[in-house]
């Protein structure tokens, strides 16, 4: 089975309007051009037979209308280890683990502290970015006070650093002990930081807590897109379970 997309259960990366894939096209004739706007959808859990299936039996849908109109690229291997984290995040920067410095949404970390040590004593802080760090963890919203839920959920705030819960985040001593986001726990930069150093726009079409983003990202012109490192946090990958 082709393998077309970097993760696990497979992620589905859409370029529309004449977009440009570092793949093979799905119709060998189509000529490339330039893309205008690149639409980024993730679907956790979605096989790339499930979108085959879909798609084929539902030709007039949405998602067959991108599919058919985009770049599909082929080659792409699965991040190790593969899980949902590395792989959505293999996707926004072209990193591995290894280069990234994230494993999994649950890791321990020997440089960093808990929050509340004041980081005094011996670094080492199980690092737990997933849905422990909402501000209410019984509420569809996070905690942002959503009326009419779940039907107002599309309505989440673009800035869910603002429904994280900072007791539940490391402190790094590096930094002045100050608590460290997910988006900071990366060792590389993404795509969006690129796109928004070019002068480009990117907005959250869904907000997520995760170091990755869930975005379409609007470019006025196409841009080469490296993977460069930067100042992070050195993270054994270790799984932990809970």
């Amino acid at each position: 089975m082709r393998r077309r997309l970097v993760a696990v259960g497979v992620f589905v990366c859409v370029l529309v309007a004449g977009a440009v894939a570092a793949g093979s096209p799905a119709t060998a004739a189509k000529p490339p051009a330039q893309a205008s706007h690149v639409l980024l959808l993730s679907v956790d859990g979605l096989h790339q037979s499930d979108l085959d299936w879909y798609v084929s039996n539902h030709r007039s849908s949405a998602l067959a209308k991108l599919v058919h109109k985009g770049v599909e690229f082929t080659h792409a291997v699965t991040p190790v280890p593969s899980d949902s984290f590395p792989g959505m995040v293999g996707q926004v920067t072209g990193g591995n683990p290894s280069s990234t410095g994230v494993y999994y949404d649950d890791t321990w970390n020997h440089a960093l502290f808990p929050y509340g040590t004041g980081c005094v004593g011996t670094p080492g802080v199980e690092v737990t970015y997933f849905e422990q760090l909402d501000l209410n963890l019984h509420a569809l919203d996070a905690g942002q006070g959503l009326p009419g839920l779940p039907g107002s959920i599309l309505q989440m705030t673009g800035h869910p650093e603002n429904l994280i819960d900072p007791t539940q985040l490391p402190l790094d001593p590096s930094k002045g002990c100050t608590v460290v986001y997910p988006h900071q726990y990366l060792k590389v930069n993404t795509i969006f930081e690129v796109a928004h150093a070019a002068g480009m726009r990117t907005r959250r079409m869904r907000s997520s807590t995760a170091p990755q983003a869930r975005a379409s990202m609007t470019c006025s012109h196409r841009r080469s897109i490296a993977t460069r490192p930067r100042s992070a946090h050195r993270s054994t990958g270790r799984r932990t379970t809970r």
